[in-house]
């Protein structure tokens, strides 16, 4: 049943019969997938740090000597340093600042770090994995309900191993972006409206990919009121609600340094020299001939992902519910329009793919009436996620 668009008394009803039928115990097979896939990242990690020599670039640090600094690399420090002492801008986007990162995951480890009195390293790597886990339950109900429990464990499964899944373990924001994307349309799905734009707001805050939501948000809350005015100012305050975490972000930017855009401009300070072009986003995908010339690295699996995304949504476009199809759809935009034609090719695309849930629902449909071909896949996503997470914890890639 497709629940974003459905007639809101059946949505009640269902909802409810859902409620009824789902169990704790229904919630330990999801768990128990995704602790495995766990077991891989850790098992990459000592394997790593006793055969991978590291590719330690200059200035780069590490935030303590327990294994779990092994997660805390590359952008991990610009949280960190967010953490310890707030935010700081100079106006030269050549320069690498902590602008360019969103606020809510580095301020919810703060938190957490004062509230249980423990290190900055510790809360973030606790807030990316209790998220991590909040992620991988709240996909399972939202699929679970909308398709059924046999997709739910394949979309869990593929979820779970995806190999730039290490970034769900490791400092980063991406575990809750994840975790308020499925809370957003759980919410969506049963008609609250309010509440799917609270998530959003707070998804925006996270990550600016949040906006992608702005879509399926609008056309539940349209559509639902039968395109009536009211429904367009609701419609409007329900984006105002979603886009309140960015706007924030903006309004401090443009207080305190007066550069509100500066999470924009810093971004040069990666990628200098970049500029908009739709032939240099078709000439990105002349990268995916770089698999066939060296060891495949995530660099060159990256392309692959893009295209197998998007051709397994494609594939099973009718199988999918509308707001699910613009979400996906959104993604692709957005990514096409920041990353490959503004001159990044296909660089962080794997960790921004993570989120791009509906592909994952796509592939369980597609793989599901094929449990050796599901079994194959996964296993081949278990070697690259091995392969991710050793190489990411010894400074050799990130994405």
């Amino acid at each position: 049943m497709n629940l974003a668009w459905a007639n809101p008394a059946e949505t009640t009803e269902f909802a409810v019969a859902q409620t009824e039928t789902v169990r704790v115990s229904n919630y330990a097979k999801p768990v128990a997938i995704f602790l495995a896939s766990r077991i891989v990242v850790f098992v990459a990690i000592a394997f790593s740090a006793s055969l991978i020599p590291p590719n330690h670039p200059a200035g780069a640090w590490n935030a303590d000597s327990t294994i779990w600094h092994y997660l805390l690399r590359w952008d991990s420090g610009w949280y960190l340093a967010i953490m310890r002492g707030g935010y700081h801008y100079v106006p030269d986007s050549s320069v690498q600042q902590t602008v360019a990162f969103f606020p809510l995951y580095p301020a919810l480890s703060w938190c957490i770090a004062r509230i249980f009195q423990i290190r900055n390293s510790s809360a973030a790597l606790l807030v990316s994995n209790t998220a991590s886990v909040a992620a991988v339950l709240l996909l399972f109900r939202y699929v679970r309900e909308d398709h059924g429990a046999r997709i739910a464990d394949g979309a869990v499964l593929l979820f779970s191993f995806f190999p730039a899944s290490i970034f769900l373990s490791a400092g980063y924001a991406e575990s809750l972006a994840m975790a308020l994307t499925m809370a957003a349309f759980i919410d969506l799905g049963r008609g609250r409206y309010l509440r799917a734009a609270l998530w959003c707001g707070l998804l925006t805050a996270a990550r600016p990919t949040g906006i992608v939501l702005f879509a399926p948000l609008a056309y539940c809350i349209y559509t639902r009121g039968r395109h009536t005015p009211a429904a367009a100012i609701r419609m409007l305050i329900g984006l105002g609600i979603a886009g309140s975490g960015l706007a924030a972000f903006f309004v401090y930017l443009g207080v305190r340094f007066g550069a509100p855009l500066a999470f924009i401009t810093s971004e040069n300070g990666w990628n200098s020299g970049a500029h908009w072009s739709l032939k240099s986003g078709l000439y990105a995908f002349a990268g995916l001939a770089d698999l066939f010339r060296s060891l495949p690295m995530p660099s060159t699996l990256d392309p692959w992902w893009f295209v197998a995304f998007a051709a397994v949504i494609f594939a099973m476009r009718s199988q999918l519910s509308v707001p699910e199809l613009l979400m996906a759809g959104v993604s692709f935009a957005f990514l096409a329009a920041t990353r490959l034609c503004d001159g990044h090719l296909f660089g962080s695309m794997g960790r921004e793919m993570i989120v791009i849930f509906p592909a994952y629902i796509a592939a369980a449909k597609l793989l599901g009436k094929r449990p050796w071909l599901m079994a194959g896949v996964c296993i081949w996503m278990a070697i690259g996620l091995f392969w991710y997470s050793a190489l990411f914890a010894q400074w050799h890639w990130v994405d």
